[in-house]
This record gives C-alpha cells, structure tokens and sequence, in this order.
C-alpha cells in the first residue's frame, strides 16, 4: 500500500512525504521517504517531452508550465510573447493527446 502526501505550497513548495507500509517477516512498519519535487519534476517534463517529440522550444516552455509559472512569466524568461507561449503549450497538447 502507498500513500502519497503532498503539502500545501505555501509551506513546503517542493516536498512531498510518502508512507509506504513494508512488512519485515515478523513485524510490520512504514517507510516514510521525503521527495524534493523540484528534482523529480524536470526529469518526468523532459521524459514526456522527448516521448511525445516535443521541439526544444515546447520542451522549455513545456517545463516553465509544470513549475507554475504564468503565461506572462514564461514569456519573460523566454524572451517571446504570451501568444507564442499559448501557441507552444496548444501543440504540445495536442502531439501528447495525439498519442494519448
């Protein structure tokens, strides 16, 4: 059994706790284990990136959007405009819900 907790961002914005119950022969117990999600979530992006042949450009924008950052902020980062950020997440969507 696993059970996955995740903690409201305004208090840890990375961490998430998971309890796994493990039996161990005689006894039984829980394996508690702390996830930086920062880390977790570039890869898991970068993997579905390359799974759905995203382009670089919708790669990047791509894992903006999974860290939360708006439209607005995305397109600052990136030096092009809102439109173009929306054009990027709209293709996205539909090579991933193509193979979906």
């Amino acid at each position: 059994m696993l059970l996955s907790i995740s903690l409201p961002k305004r208090l840890v914005p990375s961490l998430r706790l998971r309890f796994r119950w493990i039996p161990l022969g005689l006894s039984e117990g829980f394996l508690v284990t702390f996830e930086d999600i920062s880390q977790i979530v570039p890869h898991r992006v970068l993997a579905e990136a390359k799974a759905y042949g995203f382009t670089e450009r919708e790669s990047e924008v791509w894992l903006l959007r999974s860290q939360g950052l708006s439209y607005k902020q995305i397109a600052a980062r990136l030096y092009i405009s809102e439109h173009t950020v929306k054009k990027h997440l709209r293709n996205a969507r539909s090579k991933r819900d193509s193979i979906l």
